[in-house]
């Protein structure tokens, strides 16, 4: 046991005496090798840190976008002219950046054409307001265009435009899709018949869409009218009937914001739907246009 265990020392010392000369030699292939590998697994590793943390952080940020609020707006501006028949694009811009919205539905907008001085009414809120311009024209008019539009924080993913009726004047739907939400705008016809067929054109666009979706606009119909019994079927309303026509003195209820579920899962009657409005109001604004502006904040989480 003894010479054994000696010559165990012996070989220990030896064999130390080696790796040190081994590891002190200047040129010396296996400590680059060791070295080369030992810098792989580090790297590897960080690799698999840095993919596992932006795979964590991505649906850290969907999620509290589901949890942030949306403030969903709708205004008719009558080409910015207000009741004192001025037309005021800074005036229009302050009303919409009062409520800090993250979409706008607007209505009666002229594109470069003569009346409005060849101007781009929705591009001139959109710099006002550091917003996303997305027009769609219902007509051509005095050699430009007049239409709706969408002004959004958010860069829409896709654009969808349906031609609408309009025995007075055509009519155009805008569909605007972001990440987490679909919001569209729309100024329907005066004329009944026009409206109804308006409903059912939109209904059967939408019914392939799978995120919730959001109709906002100037419907020209009051809450008990067969367009709007017909739309609140298959949609919520969110901003309730308080007057928002005329604007000095309103006394009845034509425009509106409503949610809906393409895929029938959050039902009308779903009362999930009324948890998720936040608040909703009509501005009590008299003057800038001949109709009053509207508004709801809205948690999207609140029908997950």
């Amino acid at each position: 046991m003894e010479t054994k265990l000696t010559n165990n020392k012996n070989f220990r010392s030896k064999s130390d005496s080696f790796y040190r000369f081994v590891a002190n030699s200047p040129d010396n292939s296996n400590q680059n090798s060791f070295s080369w590998i030992e810098g792989s697994l580090k790297g590897i590793g960080c690799w698999f840190i840095f993919i596992f943390f932006m795979i964590f952080s991505s649906k850290t940020i969907i999620a509290q976008e589901l949890e942030k609020p949306l403030r969903l707006m709708s205004y008719n501006i009558r080409t910015a002219r207000g009741m004192d028949n001025i037309q005021d694009y800074d005036r229009i811009a302050a009303i919409i950046n009062s409520k800090k919205p993250d979409v706008v539905a607007i209505q009666e907008l002229d594109m470069k054409n003569e009346r409005s001085q060849n101007d781009d009414i929705l591009a001139e809120l959109a710099n006002r307001t550091d917003m996303n311009a997305s027009f769609s024209g219902a007509i051509s008019f005095r050699g430009g265009e007049y239409g709706i539009g969408i002004l959004s924080k958010e860069k829409p993913i896709q654009l969808r435009r349906l031609p609408l009726p309009g025995s007075e004047e055509k009519r155009t739907f805008l569909i605007a899709e972001f990440e987490n939400y679909i919001f569209c705008c729309t100024h329907f016809s005066l004329t009944e018949a026009d409206r109804q067929t308006s409903v059912q054109l939109i209904q059967n666009e939408l019914k392939n869409d799978t995120k919730i979706t959001f109709l906002a606009g100037d419907f020209n119909a009051k809450p008990e009218s067969p367009t709007i019994l017909s739309l609140t079927q298959n949609c919520v309303n969110l901003t309730g009937e308080n007057p928002t026509y005329p604007a000095d003195k309103p006394n009845i209820c034509i425009d509106f914001i409503f949610g809906m579920d393409p895929t029938g899962k959050q039902s009308t009657d779903n009362p999930n739907w009324q948890t998720g409005i936040l608040q909703n109001e009509v501005l009590n604004e008299p003057l800038a246009s001949d109709h009053r502006p509207i508004f709801v904040e809205f948690n999207l989480s609140a029908l997950k």
